[in-house]
């Protein structure tokens, strides 16, 4: 046993009797026990319950209920067999059906169609308003309908492809804000859906517009979609551009070694005013280059049929005549002009017309339009049929150029001269959406404007076919 010191064992008195103090257990006054009164004669405790239960009814009321009692209407979607179609409600335009969801007024409506224009049916339907929990829950009411193909619904779409195509075709360059939306893949979705029996023609009008790497991205991916559908798409001409955008914009294509030998031109007939030539055959172009813009000069060998053109380029005078006896031409009706996409508001500007001054100035602030509307007047005064040159019969009646633009009948197809006249011919009657070729300074150079677009640099003449 082991001692303790001396002054560990002696512990105060005072300090044990503080110790065996708070060992004790305190005491506490008595009180009186607390008792609630009743509320109304009930119990608190169920009075309690009762309070809280009434607030939660109320609070699902107003979260769960209340909503859909005020509400007036209710949600509904379209099941449409075209993302292309827009949507009518009693004769209102509400939006497109493609991934939509609308909140409209309750009861029985009339939903029409439209695809691009075109009528594509209606139905009637009712929009029924949701009570419960639409606060949290939209509840989507899906409206079925089956649109049936009509030759005015193909039109539309192709119609819509092929002057959007033309159109986004000038651009050869895209960015995040403005992105090129997927014309082709529209088509081919919309063809699909729809049941077209054949869109080769388009296919292949779109293929010759294909110049840019976003365009051939979206071309390809149609050309994909289309593969092993019940529409028919493909022809030899569109499986010869398919080969050759493949090696332009997968392999760097630049050039396909086709030239077309320089040759003398013949000469033309000088007579009343106007130049004959007799049909010939002539190599245009120089350069063998496939990438856009180059092959816009593409050699070719080509055949222009016996015409006969204005020596000079139609004047200021002989333009006022023309406005003199057609008023809409008239440059105080510029405004109507441009709002009817005719002309731009730089029609007319800067020239004074006059049937009083004899002005041999060549007009010019006209439009591709205007040139059209006055040689279809001149073919009803002289009985004898009117047009603007083509680009051939310009580059073999004007070897030395011009010293303005001069518009031409021809369309501005970006990879025209890849393919024969027949087909661009034909293409062109169907989809008349492209730029027109103007000519001038050389007798090689291409350029382009708007149908619509007025330039102080351009005017035309006048040719008569035959000689």
């Amino acid at each position: 046993m082991i001692a303790l010191p001396q002054a560990v064992c002696n512990i105060p008195a005072d300090v044990a009797t503080i110790g065996r103090d708070m060992k004790r257990k305190a005491e506490l006054p008595e009180t009186e026990p607390v008792h609630l009164r009743p509320i109304c004669g009930i119990r608190p405790g169920i009075a309690i319950l009762a309070g809280l239960a009434a607030i939660a009814i109320a609070a699902s009321f107003l979260l769960l209920i209340l909503p859909g009692l005020i509400a007036s209407g209710g949600y509904v979607s379209f099941a449409l067999d075209s993302d292309s179609a827009a949507v009518y409600m009693d004769g209102v335009y509400i939006g497109s059906g493609k991934g939509s969801v609308y909140y409209l007024p309750e009861g029985e409506h009339e939903f029409a169609f439209s695809i691009y224009g075109a009528d594509a049916g209606s139905v009637t339907a009712e929009v029924e308003k949701k009570v419960f929990g639409s606060l949290f829950v939209h509840r989507v009411k899906e409206i079925p309908h089956e649109i049936v193909l009509t030759p005015e619904i193909e039109d539309a779409v192709i119609a819509r492809f092929a002057s959007s195509i033309a159109e986004w075709s000038r651009v050869l360059d895209f960015s995040d804000r403005y992105p090129y939306p997927p014309l082709f893949q529209d088509l081919a979705s919309d063809a699909i859906a729809l049941g077209f029996d054949d869109i080769s023609d388009a296919m292949l009008y779109g293929a010759l517009h294909v110049t840019s790497e976003a365009v051939y991205g979206d071309f390809r991916a149609a050309m994909d979609m289309l593969e092993g559908s019940a529409v028919s798409y493909r022809s030899t001409e569109l499986d010869m551009m398919e080969d050759l955008l493949r090696r332009i914009w997968t392999e760097g294509m630049a050039g396909d070694g086709c030239t077309a030998a320089a040759g003398s031109l013949p000469a033309g007939t000088a007579a009343g005013g106007f130049i004959s030539y007799d049909g010939t055959g002539m190599d245009i172009g120089n350069t063998d280059a496939v990438t856009f813009p180059e092959v816009k000069e593409h050699a070719k060998h080509v055949t222009v049929p016996a015409f006969s053109i204005a020596e000079d380029m139609v004047s200021e005078y002989g333009y006022a005549l023309f406005v003199a006896e057609n008023p809409y031409w008239a440059k105080g009706n510029a405004a109507q002009l441009a709002e009817d996409g005719m002309a731009d508001v730089n029609y007319l500007a800067g020239i004074r017309l006059s049937t009083n001054v004899a002005s041999d100035a060549p007009i010019r602030n006209i439009s591709r339009h205007a040139a059209d509307a006055y040689a279809a007047w001149l073919s009803e005064k002289e009985g004898i049929p009117c047009r603007l040159p083509t680009e051939y019969e310009w580059m073999l009646s004007c070897e030395g150029g011009s010293m303005m633009w001069e518009l031409t009948s021809s369309p501005f197809i970006p990879y025209g001269r890849l393919v024969p006249d027949s087909t661009l011919s034909r293409l062109a009657a169907l989809f008349p959406y492209d730029d027109a070729i103007v000519k001038g300074r050389d007798r090689e150079t291409v350029g382009a404007l708007d149908p619509a677009q007025c330039s102080e640099y351009a005017g035309f003449r006048i040719v008569k076919d035959g000689n």
